[in-house]
Protein backbone atom coordinates (compact mmCIF):
# COMPACT_ATOMS: atom_id res chain seq x y z
CA UNK A 1 0.00 0.00 0.00
CA UNK A 2 2.58 2.41 0.56
CA UNK A 3 4.42 4.50 -1.62
CA UNK A 4 1.76 4.05 -4.30
CA UNK A 5 -1.26 5.74 -3.16
CA UNK A 6 -4.73 3.11 -2.36
CA UNK A 7 -6.67 1.53 -4.92
CA UNK A 8 -9.67 2.68 -3.27
CA UNK A 9 -12.24 0.93 -6.00
CA UNK A 10 -10.27 -2.26 -4.81
CA UNK A 11 -10.91 -2.05 -0.98
CA UNK A 12 -14.98 -1.09 -1.63
CA UNK A 13 -15.05 -4.25 -4.23
CA UNK A 14 -13.05 -6.59 -1.59
CA UNK A 15 -15.17 -5.83 1.15
CA UNK A 16 -18.47 -4.81 0.12
CA UNK A 17 -18.75 -8.31 -1.87
CA UNK A 18 -18.13 -10.11 1.37
CA UNK A 19 -19.88 -11.16 4.32
CA UNK A 20 -18.72 -9.92 8.20
CA UNK A 21 -18.13 -13.93 8.69
CA UNK A 22 -15.69 -13.75 5.71
CA UNK A 23 -14.23 -10.05 6.13
CA UNK A 24 -12.62 -10.53 9.77
CA UNK A 25 -10.63 -13.55 9.03
CA UNK A 26 -9.27 -11.41 6.29
CA UNK A 27 -7.63 -9.86 9.04
CA UNK A 28 -5.35 -12.67 10.25
CA UNK A 29 -4.59 -14.06 6.83
CA UNK A 30 -3.12 -10.67 5.55
CA UNK A 31 -1.08 -10.71 9.05
CA UNK A 32 0.16 -14.17 7.85
CA UNK A 33 0.47 -13.07 4.56
CA UNK A 34 2.33 -10.05 4.76
CA UNK A 35 3.49 -9.56 8.39
CA UNK A 36 1.80 -6.51 9.13
CA UNK A 37 -1.91 -5.12 10.81
CA UNK A 38 -4.23 -4.60 7.73
CA UNK A 39 -5.92 -2.33 10.23
CA UNK A 40 -3.52 0.19 11.12
CA UNK A 41 -2.09 0.02 6.96
CA UNK A 42 -5.62 0.89 5.72
CA UNK A 43 -6.07 3.39 9.04
CA UNK A 44 -2.71 4.98 7.82
CA UNK A 45 -3.91 4.73 4.27
CA UNK A 46 -7.34 5.95 4.28
CA UNK A 47 -8.82 9.31 5.41
CA UNK A 48 -12.47 11.09 6.17
CA UNK A 49 -15.98 8.93 6.13
CA UNK A 50 -14.23 6.34 3.53
CA UNK A 51 -11.79 5.70 6.41
CA UNK A 52 -14.65 5.56 9.20
CA UNK A 53 -16.77 3.28 6.92
CA UNK A 54 -13.57 0.60 6.20
CA UNK A 55 -12.62 0.46 10.01
CA UNK A 56 -16.49 -0.29 10.90
CA UNK A 57 -16.50 -3.30 7.84
CA UNK A 58 -13.43 -4.73 9.69
CA UNK A 59 -14.92 -5.21 13.14
CA UNK A 60 -16.88 -8.54 14.32
CA UNK A 61 -20.32 -7.65 15.26
CA UNK A 62 -19.74 -7.53 18.81
CA UNK A 63 -17.14 -4.87 18.56
CA UNK A 64 -19.64 -3.09 16.37
CA UNK A 65 -21.98 -2.88 19.09
CA UNK A 66 -19.31 -2.15 22.15
CA UNK A 67 -18.30 0.44 19.66
CA UNK A 68 -21.67 1.89 19.03
CA UNK A 69 -22.61 1.32 22.42
CA UNK A 70 -19.37 3.68 23.27
CA UNK A 71 -20.44 6.46 20.86
CA UNK A 72 -23.69 6.41 22.23
CA UNK A 73 -22.81 7.03 26.06
CA UNK A 74 -19.80 9.24 25.52
CA UNK A 75 -19.93 13.15 25.48
CA UNK A 76 -22.68 14.98 26.40
CA UNK A 77 -26.08 13.32 26.19
CA UNK A 78 -26.68 9.53 25.53
CA UNK A 79 -28.40 7.80 22.49
CA UNK A 80 -30.74 5.81 24.55
CA UNK A 81 -32.37 4.54 21.11
CA UNK A 82 -29.16 2.92 20.13
CA UNK A 83 -28.52 1.18 23.63
CA UNK A 84 -32.24 -0.01 23.58
CA UNK A 85 -31.61 -1.47 20.04
CA UNK A 86 -28.69 -3.02 21.01
CA UNK A 87 -29.66 -4.70 24.38
CA UNK A 88 -33.34 -5.50 23.40
CA UNK A 89 -32.37 -7.52 20.29
CA UNK A 90 -29.32 -9.39 21.34
CA UNK A 91 -28.96 -12.67 23.20
CA UNK A 92 -27.65 -13.03 26.56
CA UNK A 93 -24.60 -14.21 25.45
CA UNK A 94 -23.95 -11.59 22.82
CA UNK A 95 -24.72 -9.47 25.45
CA UNK A 96 -21.34 -10.92 27.79
CA UNK A 97 -19.26 -10.89 24.30
CA UNK A 98 -20.27 -7.17 24.08
CA UNK A 99 -19.35 -6.59 27.46
CA UNK A 100 -16.09 -8.44 27.51
CA UNK A 101 -15.07 -6.42 24.42
CA UNK A 102 -16.48 -3.11 25.97
CA UNK A 103 -14.09 -3.69 29.08
CA UNK A 104 -11.17 -4.79 27.27
CA UNK A 105 -11.82 -1.30 24.57
CA UNK A 106 -12.64 1.48 26.89
CA UNK A 107 -11.47 -0.37 30.35
CA UNK A 108 -14.65 -0.35 32.20
CA UNK A 109 -17.62 -2.80 32.51
CA UNK A 110 -20.53 -1.48 30.01
CA UNK A 111 -22.59 -1.81 33.12
CA UNK A 112 -20.53 0.57 34.87
CA UNK A 113 -20.65 2.73 31.53
CA UNK A 114 -24.32 3.20 31.50
CA UNK A 115 -25.06 3.34 34.77
CA UNK A 116 -23.06 6.44 35.27
CA UNK A 117 -24.12 8.00 32.19
CA UNK A 118 -28.11 7.04 32.33
CA UNK A 119 -31.05 7.82 34.78
CA UNK A 120 -34.29 5.93 35.37
CA UNK A 121 -35.10 2.66 33.91
CA UNK A 122 -31.63 2.33 32.57
CA UNK A 123 -30.56 1.92 36.17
Amino acid sequence: MKGFGTDEQAIIELLGSRTVKQRVPMLKSFKTAYGKDLIKDLHSELSGDFRKLVMVMLKTPAELDAYEMYSAIKGAGTDEACLIEILSSRSNAEILEINRIYKQEYKRTLEDAIKGDTSGHFR
